[in-house]
Parts: structure tokens; C-alpha cells; sequence
């Protein structure tokens, strides 16, 4: 889940990478200079990239740091650190040749040690939940977890410039995995300098560096004026802790802030406006809101009690009254965005007295009586009243709720695999496709791995049937397989899908060649007007 929007996502998003972009205001030539002031809805909970825990975190880190690989919208491979790689016959030995003239914002020079560091310490000190589906196919990466006094045999460096990587299994995905910003390069003289308070004033080898983060209020990065893939135009980036989508508007309004997400309930108040109507640009429908079940945690661990809440809620009431229409009602998992031209399959309707049925038939009375813990972020404050109409609902058929107000962080935190003490039966998160791709979609959220499967949601087809849609060569293939896991995922229900909406940007007139790239601001490419 990857920062936030209002959604729950970082305030204004951001991709390094190429693909296809709608540009706007660029008509003059391009100039350096100036400040850019965006904001976060919330605060990172850390720049290390091997700790990142919310999607605010990576984010931000794709600013700072640069990886081997890099993947673009399409899941296609291209050299970013690395120039160039090689595989062994047998798929499971990779040589990877650094590029020269790389550094740190440091000034030092990045070498091949500086990779083996990265993942060995990825490896200790990262999110295990995270690095282990990355890494821990390399070889030696169990023995070396045990105990890190031995040496990781499967990764060492070669000279300065190459790196070799030894695994214990083929792994078809081994290359994107590289391109994970948990991989990030990191300089070992930083780290241990500043141990524990690296990701306070961090340093890698991204456009931007690290200035200063003032906590709860502003973060700001400078250009790498030494960026060795082209320095981006702008001087500063200048990031306002806004938590208040109402507050965030105004000082919009006031130009205090350069590109801002527009509320739900000031859309059409800016569409109507001669004066904004131009500088708002609408991405495709790319999130996704849904309340999460723990599909561990009785009663919902049967898929009968997990229907029976899809029933229980009037979704059309939440977006006509909360949103004011600024949704569409979730046709199973995938939004229009990413959607493509995979087959919808049937979604469920607004039906209580069905869903009391199902509660009826599958449910003992005694787990009928029982309340149910209900957590939701506590910002933006619309998803706080989204979480009270979806408790009436539930009330209405005779479902007790209890709900609790939380931190994004506290949320995600508490949700992982790893984390102890007491977790909800069910929760309100959206989440922000990650680019067009139904795959990525399905596997992030529903494999059995997915770095955002926080339901504890596991099925063995699913997992399987990504597998091999991943390794298919045919389109037509790739997509009836992908059909068939979104169609499994709602029949076994481990998320109440409530609605899907799309990003809506509103720009100061003097951001110029704003590029909007599956529904981010391409931060490296636009410049400012003076």
C-alpha cells in the first residue's frame, strides 16, 4: 500500500520511468530553476528503502535512490545502475555490469561492494515480508539469516564494476524483483555513520537528495545537479504534511501549493470555473477502495460470512452521498484503468436480506453475536464517514460493529504477516495501482506473496494460475488466466469491493509540460514558469 492520496496514497504521485504520458503546458522551451510545492496527506514512515512500509515511503525513495533494473509500465526490463547482465545456460547465475561514472550524492563513487552491501543488509535489517520473496532465493540467504556471521555466498562483487548472483531455484522474475525500490543501493559509510537514524537524513544516488524533513510538517529534496541520467529542471521539491483535504484546497487556492488531488466535493466547483477548467487533468479509473477481511479470523474465515458483507452495502448511497458521484461502483477487483479488456465478472449487488440469509445458513449463532472490530484511517476525513455508512449497513443486518480510528501507519503496521498482538476482522484501505497491468494488480493484492495481500487471503489456483500468466507468451492466454483468478478472488471474497475512482489534478498555471503518466506527475520532466 504501497504512500497516500486522499485516497490513502501519497498526495501527489510520481514515476521516473518512461511511458505513455498525456503532456501538458509546454508550448515554451523548457527552463531550470525554481521550487515545486507539493504535499503528503501523510507523513513517510521512513527513506530507508529497505524499510519502507507505506506507499508514501516508496515513493518518496524512488526520489532519493536508483536500483539495478528499472521496469517500465508494460513490466518490460531496461539497465539503470546495471548496464548490462548476463544469465548462465541454466537461468540461475546473473552477472550484472555496473555503468560508469555513477556516485552518491556523496560525492563517492558507487562500486559493485555497494550492491553486495545493499542486499546483504536487505536482508538482515529489511521488512522480512518484504525482502524474503526477493531475495531469499539466492544462495546461501537461509544459512546467512541464521546466522550473519557466516558470509552470503550467493552475491559477491567482481573487480569494481561487476556483481554475480547465484541462486538456488530459477526464478522467472528474478530480474523485476530487481527492480523493487526495497533494493535500492545504499552507501555503507552513511549507514553506519548515522545506524538507526539513516532514514533520517539518508543519501543515495536519485534526481533528488535529501535537505531536511522538519517531522509532521515539511520534507524537502534538492536537484543532483550530477544526476547521471539528466538532472531534472527543477531546483527544490518542497513537500507540506497536509493531512486535511480541505485545507489542502485552500492553500491551493492561495498558491501555496503547485499540483494538488481535488476532493470529491470540490470537483465540480473547479470544472465549473472558466479560470481551472483547463489545468485539471482526470487519469484513468487506477484505485480501488474495498474494506479488507482477514479471511484468518472467525466468523470470516468462511467464505459464506465473507459474501454475506458484500451484500450488506449500499455502495451507490456511498458514492452518490460521500464521494458526490465521484465513483463507479466496483465491477469485481480490477478498475477501468487496468482493467483492459479482461471480462468483468458479475459483481454483487445491494441485496441485506440475502446477505442475512447467507449469515443465517453459515453462521452459528454464537459468532452472530459476536462485535466485530472495524479499523479505518483516520485522514482524509471521508473515509472516516465512508467507515460509518458501511457500519450502518452492517448493523442492518444484524451485524454489530465496533469501529476504530487509526494511522495509515498503525493500519499497515499491525496488518503485516510478522506483526503480533491483535489485528481487526476487517478494514478500510484503497490502494493505487501500481501501473495498467492486471497482473501486477491481481499478484500485489491477492497472491499468496502480494506485498499488499494483507486479508490472509491464500489460494493455492490463484497463486498457481499467476504463475503461469506471468510465464505466457500469449496475450490472449495471459488474460483468459488472469480472468479466471479475478473471477476466483470474488467468489471466495476476501475483501468487500465497494468502489473505483480516478485521480483528479488540478495545476498552477505555471507548471509547464506536467506529464501524466498512468495516473502520476512525471516529477523529473516538468519545469516552472518564472
Amino acid at each position: 500500500m504501497a504512500g497516500k492520496s486522499r485516497y490513502g496514497w501519497l498526495g501527489v504521485f510520481f514515476l521516473i520511468c518512461c511511458g505513455l504520458a498525456v503532456s501538458v503546458g509546454a508550448a515554451s522551451l523548457p527552463k531550470y530553476g525554481g521550487t515545486l510545492h507539493l504535499s503528503l496527506l501523510t507523513e513517510p514512515t521512513s527513506l530507508d528503502p529497505a524499510k519502507i512500509l507505506l506507499d508514501v515511503d516508496r515513493q518518496l525513495c524512488q526520489l532519493l535512490y536508483d536500483t539495478l533494473v528499472v521496469k517500465d509500465n508494460d513490466g518490460n526490463i531496461s539497465p539503470r545502475l546495471a548496464k548490462s547482465w548476463e544469465a548462465s545456460p541454466d537461468g540461475k547465475t546473473w552477472t550484472f555490469t555496473l555503468r560508469d561514472g555513477l556516485s552518491f550524492h556523496n560525492g563517492r563513487k558507487i562500486t559493485a561492494k555497494d550492491v553486495v552491501y545493499t542486499f546483504k543488509r536487505a536482508l538482515l535489517k529489511g521488512a522480512q515480508a518484504k525482502i524474503q520473496p526477493l531475495l531469499g532465493n539466492i544462495s546461501g540467504a537461509e544459512r546467512y539469516l541464521a546466522d550473519p556471521g557466516r558470509d552470503l555466498t550467493g552475491i559477491f562483487s567482481i573487480g569494481e564494476s561487476a556483481v554475480q548472483i547465484s541462486l538456488n531455484r530459477l526464478d522467472y522474475n528474478f530480474l523485476s524483483k530487481l527492480a523493487s525500490p526495497y533494493l535500492s543501493i545504499v552507501p555503507s559509510e552513511d549507514i553506519i555513520e548515522k545506524g538507526d537514524d539513516f532514514f533520517l537524513a539518508p543519501s543515495g544516488s536519485g534526481p533528488f537528495q535529501f535537505t531536511s524533513w522538519e517531522r509532521q510538517r515539511k520534507i524537502i529534496f534538492s536537484v543532483n545537479d550530477q544526476y547521471v541520467f539528466g538532472r531534472p529542471y527543477v531546483d527544490q521539491l518542497d513537500f507540506s504534511v497536509i493531512d486535511d483535504p480541505g485545507a489542502g484546497i485552500l492553500k491551493f487556492e492561495l498558491e501555496e501549493l503547485d499540483i494538488y488531488d481535488i476532493p470529491s466535493f470540490d470537483y465540480q466547483r473547479f470544472r465549473d470555473n472558466r479560470v481551472w477548467r483547463d489545468n485539471i487533468r482526470e487519469t484513468r479509473e487506477v484505485i480501488a477502495c474495498f474494506v479488507g477481511i482477514n479471511c484468518l479470523k472467525p466468523p470470516f474465515d468462511n467464505p459464506q460470512a465473507r459474501k454475506a458483507l458484500n451484500y450488506a452495502i449500499d455502495r451507490q448511497s456511498i458514492i452518490d452521498i460521500l464521494l458526490a458521484g465521484q465513483g463507479e461502483k466496483s465491477k469485481g477487483v480490477l478498475p477501468a484503468g487496468v482493467r483492459k479488456t479482461l471480462p468483468a465478472p458479475n459483481s454483487f449487488p445491494y441485496d441485506p436480506g440475502f446477505a442475512q440469509k447467507l449469515l443465517v445458513s453459515g453462521i452459528s449463532a454464537e459468532e452472530a453475536n459476536r462485535e466485530i472490530v472495524f479499523w479505518t484511517p483516520n485522514d482524509p476525513p471521508e473515509l472516516v464517514r465512508i467507515a460509518e455508512r458501511i457500519q450502518v449497513n452492517l448493523l442492518d443486518v444484524g451485524i454489530n460493529v465496533y469501529l476504530q480510528e487509526k494511522s495509515w501507519a498503525e493500519i499497515y503496521r499491525a496488518l503485516q504477516p510478522e506483526a503480533k498482538g491483535e489485528k481487526p476482522h476487517i478494514f478500510l484501505l484503497s490502494f493505487l495501482a501500481r501501473n495498467d497491468n492486471p497482473q501486477t494488480f491481481l499478484t500485489d493484492l491477492f497472491s499468496v506473496k502480494g506485498q499488499y495481500n494483507l486479508f490472509n487471503y491464500r489460494s493455492r489456483e490463484v497463486d498457481q494460475l499467476l504463475t503461469l500468466a506471468k510465464q505466457s507468451t500469449s496475450l490472449n492466454e495471459r488474460f483468459g488466466m488472469l480472468a479466471k483468478v479475478e473471477s476466483i478472488v470474488v467468489d471466495e471474497a476476501p475483501a468487500i469491493f465497494l468502489y473505483y475512482t480516478s485521480r483528479k489534478l488540478i495545476f498552477q498555471p505555471r507548471v509547464m509540460n506536467l506529464e501524466i503518466i498512468q495516473s502520476q506527475p512525471n516529477l523529473i520532466k516538468l519545469w516552472l514558469r518564472q
